[in-house]
Order: C-alpha cells, then structure tokens, then sequence
C-alpha cells in the first residue's frame, strides 16, 4: 500500500512539476514577443523621428527596458527587424518583430495602418514623442504572416498613449497626416 502511495504522490508532483513548467515557458514566450515587438516598434519610430537616436539604439533601450537583449537589429529604408532573447542559458526564450510602413517605406500619407504603441510609463522611458494633433498617429496591428484584405485590425489613437502591444502580434509603424 505505502509502495502505491508513494508511486501515485510521484506522478502527481511529476504532472505538477510539468505544468508549472510549460506555464512558466509561455509566460517568457509571450513576455519576450512583446519586448520584440516593444523594440522593433522603438527602431521603426526612430527611422521617422519620433524617438531619439538611431533606430537599433532605440531598439536595445527598449529591450532594456523590458529585460530582454537585443540579438540582432536590421533597418531597410522605415522598415525595422528585430530579434530578441529573454532569459539567459537554456532557460532562454527568443522572439521576432517587424515594424514600418504597412506596404513599405514609401507608403502614402494618407494611411492608417501602424503599430501599436507601449505602455505609458514605458513610452516615458524610451523618451518616446507624442505626436502633435497635425501629425495625428493611429495603430493597427495584424498577427503575424496573417494579411487579410479589407480587415485592418485593431486601431487606437496613439495621443492617449493607453494601449499595449498585443502578444503575438508582429505590428506596422506609420505617421499619417
């Protein structure tokens, strides 16, 4: 009896022990797709000017921020891609964001697909800047490989600097005027 016992007490810390893993591996995936997308968001800013710096700078200090690092950082045109890691060891957990112009760097004026912005104590952190009323930004963000026509997503004003970024969501800077 005591045998059964101590098999079934085994199983059920085994199972407990499991769960608090994989809860653990989806909290870091998820906390590391949003210091991406924080980052990615801070380097597409800067290529327009609307955060200090030049844009892989603006990148690490966001990821910083979060507690991520910065991997890798590239910048074609107002297009930024950014790569970071959270964690360190084989406890790490990386992610990957894109942000820019919806339809490349010489998107029309007019538009109002871009990406969603961070929390505002984290925005006052990187320095981020407001835009003024005449350069009124709006926000939109789309999962990830996902482009559906006629659907643009999520929009919110980025003045009240209230939402935050979607985890999972790979998101598109614009300023529109």
């Amino acid at each position: 009896m005591a045998v059964v016992l101590v098999a079934v007490l085994a199983a059920v810390s085994l199972v407990v022990v499991s769960a608090l893993a994989a809860a653990g591996l989806r909290v870091a995936s998820a906390r590391a797709q949003g210091a991406a997308d924080t980052a990615a968001l801070s380097a597409a800013a800067a290529t327009v000017g609307l955060a200090p710096g030049p844009p892989c700078a603006a990148a690490r200090r966001s990821a910083r921020a979060v507690r991520a690092e910065v991997r890798t950082c590239s910048v074609t045109g107002a297009v930024a891609r950014v790569a970071v890691v959270v964690g360190s060891g084989p406890l790490s957990v990386g992610a990957v964001a894109v942000a820019g112009p919806h339809g490349g760097a010489d998107a029309s004026a007019g538009a109002t697909d871009i990406g969603r912005v961070v929390q505002p104590e984290v925005a006052d952190h990187l320095r981020l800047r407001r835009a003024s009323p005449p350069e009124c930004v709006w926000c939109a963000c789309r999962p990830a490989g996902h482009r559906v026509p006629g659907r643009p997503g999520r929009i919110h004003d980025v003045r009240r600097l209230t939402s935050t970024i979607d985890q999972g969501d790979t998101c598109q800077a614009r300023r529109s005027s």
